[in-house]
């Protein structure tokens, strides 16, 4: 599966309380495709996603290109691995979706 959400822009609280000046960084870049990711599970609320620290992720000229996977259950209830791949690039304060490949 091969997807481009309509909404390609995720919004990150960047500005957490007494946090400061908060640079956008290559977990807050994992965890955006995270979110993207989910939303195109059958049971998103059943993911158990590799993690930060067992995603393979490369930073880019603009942004980040990450690979992880995610254990979820399918339409018929089992569950089932599923890799992943997310390009993001940071515009402005916002991570933007350039790839997702969900498979």
């Amino acid at each position: 599966m091969h997807s481009k959400p309509a909404a390609a822009v995720l919004l990150i609280g960047l500005a957490l309380a007494g946090c400061g000046s908060h640079k956008p960084d290559d977990y807050d870049a994992y965890k955006a495709c995270e979110n993207w990711v989910g939303e195109q599970l059958k049971a998103p609320s059943t993911a158990d996603f590799s993690g930060h620290g067992d995603s393979q992720i490369v930073e880019t000229e603009n942004g980040y290109d990450i690979k992880g996977y995610v254990d979820a259950e399918n339409g018929f209830g089992a569950q089932i691995r599923t890799n992943w791949s997310c390009n993001v690039a940071l515009s402005g304060d916002n991570w933007e979706l350039l790839d997702l490949n969900v498979s």
